[in-house]
Order: structure tokens, then sequence, then C-alpha cells
């Protein structure tokens, strides 16, 4: 039996032991239906990011003639650049800051789209491997219970060896003991943080966490926000005369963080600044 993910050939061995003919057979039917699942997830997703891809080659290209004809010829060898870097599968670069506003606008909508497909992509694969692991810890504790033990550790190997594949590993969420994970309550008070919202883009606010709950934005100290840990990593950043609540999940060492406004669904984004002296 053989699998492909993403252009890679896997090939699938079974286990050489005639005595677990069954448990063989069991285990051989739940990979194909894996397999089967998984390859139709992946599928889904590269066809998603190839459409995206070509509805943001087609928008550079119109860009590129627009600009032409306004004789914007710095703004058009950029858009160029950007066209034939996503033509070549390079990986994207920090836009200029001059980029033409609409340019801008397009890398945020092709960024925030790649985000959404590889979210999806990773949910999906994640409950596809978690409802596999569930049938294999199922069969593995029954013949664990009935005193098969060579059998049951079929299952356990099987388990071992789908952990490795670099789907699953990309799929599944990542222990990261080397990463020290902050205690935010203690951790934001005193810090700086870039601020940017989906609906400027262009605009640029630092915002400063106080201590007691409280926050502000560079020159704006005078408007007094609020902000409280939600659960887990999500602050939640409001003011009383805001119509929507800020959600931002802080990365675990505290350094960056993604959200939305809610129920505005607009993303927030920022990175920790160094605090001024």
């Amino acid at each position: 039996m053989i699998i492909f993910f993403r252009g890679f050939l896997v090939a699938l061995t079974l286990f050489p032991l005639p005595l677990a003919a069954d448990a063989v057979a069991t285990i051989d039917k739940y990979r194909g239906s894996f397999e089967k699942r998984m390859n139709a997830e992946l599928d889904e997703h590269g066809k998603a990011a190839r459409d995206l891809r070509v509805k943001y080659l087609e928008a550079l290209r119109k860009l590129k003639l627009e600009l032409g004809r306004a004789e914007n010829l710095k703004g058009a060898v950029q858009v160029v650049a950007e066209i034939e870097a996503v033509e070549d599968g390079e990986e994207a670069t920090e836009l200029p800051a001059d980029a033409d506003h609409r340019f801008k606008r397009l890398r945020e909508q092709w960024d925030r789209g790649l985000v959404g497909i590889r979210r999806e992509r990773t949910k999906k694969l994640n409950e596809t491997v978690k409802l596999y692991f569930q049938a294999l810890d199922k069969e593995k504790r029954r013949l664990t219970r009935a005193g098969k033990i060579k059998e049951a550790l079929l299952f356990e190997e099987e388990e071992n060896r789908v952990k490795e594949l670099p789907e699953v590993v990309a799929a599944l969420p990542q222990e990261e003991p080397s990463q020290k994970e902050v205690n935010l309550k203690r951790y934001l008070p005193g810090k700086h943080y870039s601020y940017r919202k989906e609906e400027a883009p262009d605009e640029r606010l630092t915002v400063v966490f106080r201590k007691s709950g409280a926050a502000h934005f560079v020159g704006l100290e005078n408007k007094t926000l609020f902000w409280k840990i939600k659960e887990g990593r999500t602050v939640v950043l409001g003011h009383k005369s805001w119509s929507a609540q800020m959600h931002l999940n802080f990365a675990a060492d505290g350094n960056s963080f993604e959200g939305e406004a809610v129920p505005l669904g607009h993303w927030r984004r920022g990175k920790l600044l160094e605090t001024p002296d």
C-alpha cells in the first residue's frame, strides 16, 4: 500500500507477524480509511491554496497595468518583483514603506488568505489524526484486556509510525519545552507593542499595557483602555466607548499577538517593541 503526502512518497510496510494476522488485517483496514481521508483533505486545501495564488497573481497583473498607465514606474517595478516571487514560489518579503496602498491591501489579503487556509488545513488534519489514534487506542486496549499483548503492541507501533509522518507532525500541536511560557498578568505591565488593524493596515499604533488592568495608545494617554486575561493566553482589550472588544492571543513567550475585534471579526496583530528609556 502506498500513500502520497504533498509529493513525497511514503511506503507503508505491513508487520511481518503471521501469528497476528487478524490484528494486521484490522490495522490495514483502519490505515486505508485514514489514508483516504488524509489525502482528500490535503487535495482540498492544496486546491484552495492554488486558487488563492491565481487570484492574487491576476490582481497583481491588473494593478501593474494601472500603475503603468499612471506612469508610476517605481510602483509598477515593485509589483512586477512580487509577481515573479510568487510565480517562483519564493517566501514573501516585507513590502517597501512607499509601496502603493493598493499593493499593500492585496498583500494583506494574500497573507490573510494563506493563514486561513493553513489554519483550516491543520484543524481538519488534526481531527482526522485524532480519530485514527482513538480507533487504534480502543483496539489496543481491547487486546490488552484479552491478554493479546503482541497484537496490542502492533497498534502501538502503528500509532508511533503515524506520529512521525511529516504531515502529521505539522498537524499535531508540538510541545516546545525550550520556550518558557510567560505569565501574562506579570509580564504585560510596562510592555509596548505595535498594534495593527485590518480596517486601517497602514496605520501604525503602539499600545502600552499598564498595571491594574489599564492600557493606552501612545499619543492618546488620556484615553485609558482596560485589559484583562480571559482564558489561557487570550487578553481582552477594550474601552467603554468601543462597539467591539479586542481578543488578543499572545504567543507563549509574550513577544507577539494575533487576534480579532469581537464581534466584527477584523484582525489585530502586534509585536513586542523595545521599551523606550
